[in-house]
């Protein structure tokens, strides 16, 4: 039975059945005017743990003590005195000499204006007490937090923010009670955010996130924020409650550590760049520059020694060849080299056809001296975001064709529109390149492998390099006629 249903019922009767009184669940004591106890229910007895013929020859000032610093009976007889009923807060002293909090309700019973007994209503308030005490606590650790905490009604208007907000916005108490957070707001938060934050809110969900603020001072700081809705016993949200932290001093190591571990990247990078262009001028040397100088060391000892002018002139032609091949090496290595340290190319808007066509131009000479024709089929005008470094090629995989073009009359070029790309086609009708070379003669010191043809090997590496640059691919098809078709594809527009 609730306590304020007791007190109507005490007040009400004048003769309170005691049988009645010893059923309830409360600690019930019938007092006299003089504090004598006159009677008790059992959990009175069971609580304080007496027996009750002790506890009846107890005077009620030896059970109570007052909570605050007057005198206990000169307390308890002036609420006696009073005439009506009153409540106060006393610590009953149970038989163990423990204290248990307690509100105690007095209702004085009257007969003809002359108060016959007085019956006390104690209410057990430890729980209470522990809840005060708890909330104290709960209190003095919101208040000194090293996060900032801030409480908002329903409407978003500030209703509490701890010492440390204060310090850290440099905001009075007085200044933000009743404002709305977005007074702090730099305009340097994406919309989006709040837009996210109000979406958790509203279902009552908790938040989490940053926020790019201003303090009083204009200074700009941020914050990383916790906020959660404050939900009742019915279901419904009646506050929000945030808990940030400045992270300013983070996000700018943060940013630092970042840009230095750029540009370690940056030097891992260019030392591996070094060390790849160290295996790269070895490798020449290993290879291609030391087969050179082998060959023109017997082309000048078989020149010395040869018995006649014909042989001296097949030495010489060999001599000569060796030589071209061995600065065609040398240049070829330099611009492999210079495409291996380039972070960034200009691209401009050309018509593939023009370049198409100057890679031609520079093939014709060649491509006489072996009976060969450059057909071109490309029609009209192909703009593409493009470096001119594609014209090197183009005027390779033209040069390459002719190499391999053995009895053959022709090579037709041409340029394929499609979506997004534009596919150009170098076809050949030699003997093709056998499955297991397709790909490796796009690799540095790789080719495929043809008597009378002399070549370094970096030439379609270097054709595979500036194409990449150009986000776009080279491969090689057997040609169905016959031979091979080398095809380059570059996108119209570099992303």
């Amino acid at each position: 039975m609730k306590t304020d249903n007791l007190k109507d019922i005490f007040q009400i009767s004048q003769s309170i059945n005691r049988e009645f009184v010893n059923s309830l669940p409360q600690i019930i004591i019938e007092i006299s005017s003089s504090g004598s106890i006159l009677f008790t229910n059992q959990k009175a007895l069971k609580v304080l743990g007496y027996k009750k013929k002790a506890f009846l020859k107890l005077n009620i000032f030896d059970l109570l003590v007052s909570t605050k610093k007057e005198d206990t009976k000169k307390n308890i007889q002036k609420i006696i005195r009073k005439l009506k009923p009153s409540d106060s807060k006393f610590n009953i002293i149970k038989h163990d000499k423990k204290l248990i909090p307690s509100q105690i309700y007095f209702i004085p019973q009257k007969k003809n204006r002359n108060i016959t007994s007085i019956w006390c209503v104690v209410t057990d308030t430890s729980e209470v007490y522990k809840l005060q005490e708890e909330s104290t606590k709960l209190l003095k650790a919101v208040e000194y937090s090293p996060s900032t905490i801030l409480i908002t009604n329903k409407a978003g208007k500030i209703e509490y923010a701890n010492q440390k907000f204060c310090e850290q916005t440099g905001y009075s108490l007085s200044e933000i009670i009743g404002k709305n957070p977005r007074m702090f707001k730099s305009g340097q938060t994406e919309r989006k955010v709040y837009i996210d934050l109000w979406m958790h809110l509203y279902n009552q969900k908790e938040w989490r996130g940053e926020f790019i603020n201003k303090k009083k001072n204009g200074e700009i700081y941020i914050e990383e924020a916790r906020i959660a809705p404050i939900i009742d016993s019915t279901g419904k949200t009646v506050n929000y409650v945030a808990f940030k932290d400045d992270i300013t001093v983070q996000r700018k190591a943060q940013k630092e550590i970042e840009k230095y571990m750029k540009a370690l990247e940056r030097v891992n990078k260019y030392n591996e760049t070094l060390n790849h262009f160290k295996q790269l001028f070895i490798d020449i040397i290993r290879h291609d520059i030391l087969n050179s100088a082998f060959s023109i060391d017997i082309c000048i000892k078989f020149i010395l020694e040869a018995k006649s002018e014909k042989e001296q002139k097949e030495a010489y032609e060999i001599l000569l060849n060796t030589s071209k091949q061995l600065i065609d090496l040398i240049e070829n290595t330099a611009k492999f080299s210079n495409l291996e340290d380039i972070s960034k190319i200009d691209f401009k808007l050309i018509d593939l056809n023009q370049i198409l066509t100057t890679a031609v131009k520079n093939n014709e000479k060649y491509a006489k001296e072996k009976n060969l024709k450059i057909i071109n089929l490309a029609k009209g005008k192909f703009a593409a975001l493009v470096n001119p470094l594609l014209t090197e090629v183009f005027s390779n995989v033209i040069s390459n064709s002719i190499k391999y073009a053995s009895n053959s009359e022709k090579i037709e070029i041409d340029i394929k529109k499609q979506k997004e790309n534009y596919i150009i086609s170098f076809a050949d009708f030699g003997e093709g390149v056998p499955d297991e070379y397709k790909k490796k003669i796009f690799e540095r010191f790789e080719r495929h492998k043809k008597e009378g043809i002399l070549g370094t090997g970096l030439g379609l590496a270097i054709c595979k390099r500036i194409v990449e640059f150009h986000e776009g691919k080279i491969w090689v098809e057997d040609n169905p006629m016959g031979g091979s078709i080398f095809k380059v594809n570059i996108p119209k527009n570099k992303k």
